[in-house]
């Protein structure tokens, strides 16, 4: 039996849009990892893993990305 959980990395993920999106990932059984500069609202991130980092380092962006759909 096949899983329909993917794997998301929202980029942005501590903004308003951002923030939005990972919650309703989440809420729809997905996993979901946000990547930003800082976490504006944890509080809304509940379930959702968050890496900090900044979008001109190509490396940590890479990171983030491996693995996800």
């Amino acid at each position: 039996m096949q899983s329909n959980r993917r794997s998301y990395v929202v980029l942005g993920g501590s903004g308003f849009l951002g923030t939005n999106l990972c919650r309703r990932l989440t809420s729809s059984g997905h996993r979901v990892c946000a990547f930003g500069h800082r976490g504006l609202f944890p509080a809304a991130l509940t379930g959702t893993d968050w890496l900090q980092g900044d979008f001109s380092d190509r490396a940590a962006i890479a990171s983030a990305i491996q693995g996800a759909e």
